[in-house]
């Protein structure tokens, strides 16, 4: 039985990128949460 280690080191790379973006998007989208409740705040104190 052989096995390509180019091949795994790529699938691990795969797999490594779409867990950056995975956890990128949900730093994202906290943050972007975090900052509309804010903005929300600072609307609510201006009217």
């Amino acid at each position: 039985m052989f096995i390509n280690t180019s091949s795994l080191d790529s699938i691990n790379r795969i797999g490594l990128i779409n867990l950056l973006r995975q956890s990128n998007r949900q730093q994202m989208n906290a943050l972007f949460s975090q900052s509309t409740s804010c903005i929300n705040g600072v609307i609510m104190r201006l009217l």
